[in-house]
C-alpha cells in the first residue's frame, strides 16, 4: 500500500478491510513471539511446570487455529488468510506437525470442567 515508498491514503482507503486484517494478523503474531518468550524465561528460571504448560499451549493453539480459520474482527468481521491474499496452498505449507500438535493439544485440554489430558 505504498507508492514511492510512502503510503499512499488512496490505496489504503481502498484496501482498508485488508489493512485491518493485518493488523491483526500482527498482533496475533506479536501475542504468539510473547508466549514463546514468556515459556522461554519460566523455563531458564526453573519455573515452567504443568499450569504454565497449559496456559502457553492452549494460547497458542487457540491463537493459531484462529490465524488459519479467522480472526474475530468484530461480531460480523473475520479476517482470513485469504483476505491477505493467501492462497490455501500458501497456508498449508506453514501448518507443520508442531502447529498442528499445539492447536490440538492446547484446545484438548481446555473442557468446560477444567484440563484434561
Amino acid at each position: 500500500m505504498t507508492q514511492e515508498g510512502r503510503i499512499a491514503a488512496s490505496l489504503l482507503d481502498r484496501e482498508q478491510r485488508a489493512a485491518h486484517g493485518l493488523a491483526w494478523f500482527a498482533t496475533y503474531t506479536e501475542a504468539l513471539r510473547q508466549l514463546a518468550a514468556y515459556a522461554e524465561r519460566m523455563s531458564a528460571a526453573e519455573r515452567f511446570g504443568e499450569l504454565e504448560e497449559l496456559v502457553v499451549r492452549v494460547g497458542l493453539g487457540e491463537y493459531l487455529a484462529q490465524m488459519l480459520g479467522g480472526i474475530p474482527m468484530s461480531q460480523g468481521e473475520i479476517a482470513r488468510p485469504g483476505d491477505l491474499g493467501l492462497t490455501l496452498d500458501q497456508v498449508a505449507a506453514r501448518v507443520t506437525p508442531a502447529v498442528e500438535d499445539l492447536i490440538a493439544t492446547g484446545i484438548r485440554r481446555r473442557t468446560a470442567r477444567g484440563w484434561s489430558r
